[in-house]
C-alpha cells in the first residue's frame, strides 16, 4: 500500500479513537506527530503500549530545549503494513481512555 493510503487510514482512526488528541495535520509523510492530553506523560504512554504490541516515540527527544513538552509522540507508519494500522490506534485509544 502506498504512503498516501497508510497517511489516509492514520488520520481516520486518530479521530475515531483518539479524538482527545491533537495531530498535527501534515501533507503526508511517514510519521504524525500527536500531543496528548496534558495529564498524559508520553514515555509512560510508550511503555504501557509497548506492553500490548504497539510501538511509539516519545517526542521529547526531539526538543533542544531544557523543558520539552512531555505529552508529545510521533506515530510512524511507513514501515507498518497498513491493516497494522487500525488495530494499533484502537490499542492506543483504550490505554489513554484507561489513564490515571
Amino acid at each position: 500500500k502506498s504512503l498516501s493510503q497508510k497517511w489516509k487510514a492514520v488520520f481516520k482512526y486518530l479521530e475515531l479513537y483518539l479524538p482527545l488528541c491533537e495531530a498535527t495535520v501534515t501533507t503526508g509523510g511517514s510519521g504524525v506527530w500527536l500531543k496528548l492530553p496534558e495529564t498524559v506523560s508520553a514515555r509512560e504512554l510508550t511503555i504501557r503500549a509497548a506492553d500490548c504490541g504497539v510501538l511509539i516515540e516519545p517526542g521529547d527527544v526531539h526538543y533542544l530545549s531544557e523543558h520539552p513538552p512531555r505529552n508529545r509522540i510521533r506515530l510512524g507508519f511507513g514501515a507498518i503494513d497498513e491493516d497494522r494500522i487500525e488495530p494499533g490506534l484502537r490499542k492506543l485509544g483504550e490505554l489513554l481512555a484507561t489513564w490515571h
